[in-house]
C-alpha cells in the first residue's frame, strides 16, 4: 500500500535545520541510515547534490539557497561533503548550529 506524502516548505531562516531536525523524527529515521540512504553513489559521504536529493526525499521543499545553506552549515570541514558525524552533531545540536545558519542565509538572495 502505498502512501502519499505532503510536502512540507522549509522556511528560509534560521530554522531550517530544526525543521529538517523535525522531518527526519518524522520520518523515524537514525542519522546513520540516513546518510547511508542519501549516499547513492556509496562513497561513505553525502555530497551537495545528495544532499539536495535527500531533502526531497523526506518531502521537504526548499529553495536551493535554503539547501545550500543548510549544506554549508553541516559541512563544518568544508571539504564539499556532509560525512555522518557532521550530520549527527548539526541535527543533535540545532542550537548551537542556529546563529551560523542565520549569518549564511543573511549572505544568501532573499526571495528564492
Amino acid at each position: 500500500m502505498s502512501q502519499i506524502m505532503q510536502s512540507t516548505t522549509i522556511e528560509a531562516g534560521p530554522d531550517a535545520l530544526r525543521q529538517l531536525r523535525v522531518a527526519v523524527d518524522k520520518h523515524m529515521q537514525r542519522i546513520v541510515n540516513l546518510c547511508r540512504e542519501w549516499d547513492t553513489n556509496q562513497d561513505g559521504k553525502v555530497s551537495r547534490a545528495e544532499f539536495a536529493k535527500a531533502i526531497k526525499l523526506l518531502c521537504l521543499a526548499a529553495p536551493p539557497h535554503v539547501v545550500d545553506a543548510l549544506f554549508d552549515t553541516i559541512d563544518k570541514d568544508k571539504n564539499g561533503y556532509v560525512e555522518y558525524g557532521e550530520l549527527h552533531r548539526a541535527l543533535h545540536n540545532v542550537d548551537t548550529y542556529t546563529e551560523e545558519l542565520r549569518y549564511t542565509l543573511g549572505a544568501a538572495p532573499s526571495g528564492g
